[in-house]
């Protein structure tokens, strides 16, 4: 309620639907967030610029973007009306934005990352913004609505703004996280296996004294 406040005309009629400029400004919002995304690839991969095939990349990126986001929302209507359904749109919402992710590193990217090098960046940001959307289930309703109250819109916009921060910070530490994964050729299975291996040890050593 707060955030309808704070995008409520003063006259009250709140307006519905599709307008041009509307749809213009989606579009270059979007184009926007996605040339940030890619920007922020390029550099940490350490690619070479893609010129006008990138924006091409950003469109196609955006499209899937628009349709995670028409997907999740129409299976959160669908799901969310029990604690059960609630469960089960959490994770079947988390695989789709895994897969989103896998699939937009290789978009953004024109397939220079192979499926493989791409799969540990789109892991850890899934982790990342999970973390930050458990976080803002928990906190952000009740921060968005005593600012609210405390300073007014400008209160709302404070903390919208405090997750966009936030939301900046996890793409840029998945793709951070998951370089550091790829260059330190670590693996799950090997990083169990030594777990494995310490706790054997341990025991035999403890046996033995």
């Amino acid at each position: 309620m707060a955030v309808e406040r704070l995008f409520t005309p003063r006259s009250g009629t709140v307006l519905t639907g599709w307008t041009v400029l509307g749809v213009l400004w989606l579009i270059i919002g979007g184009l926007s967030l996605a040339a940030s995304v890619q920007s922020i690839y390029v550099r940490v991969f350490r690619l070479k610029p893609f010129g006008l095939r990138g924006l091409l990349a950003q469109v196609g990126w955006l499209c899937g973007l628009i349709f995670f986001l028409v997907a999740t929302t129409s299976l959160g209507a669908l799901l969310t009306g029990t604690v059960a359904g609630q469960v089960c749109y959490g994770l079947v919402a988390t695989v789709i934005l895994a897969l989103f992710l896998w699939v937009g590193v290789r978009v953004l990217t024109i397939g220079r990352m192979s499926w493989r090098d791409s799969w540990p960046t789109a892991l850890f940001t899934t982790i990342g913004l999970t973390g930050l959307g458990v976080v803002s289930r928990l906190a952000f309703s009740a921060s968005i609505v005593a600012n609210e109250r405390s300073y007014g819109g400008i209160g709302v916009v404070f903390t919208i703004l405090s997750w966009l921060i936030g939301f900046g910070v996890v793409l840029i530490g998945g793709v951070i996280v998951g370089t550091w994964y790829l260059d330190t050729e670590l693996s799950v299975a090997g990083i169990l296996r030594k777990f494995h291996i310490g706790r054997r040890t341990g025991r035999d050593q403890a046996r033995k004294s």
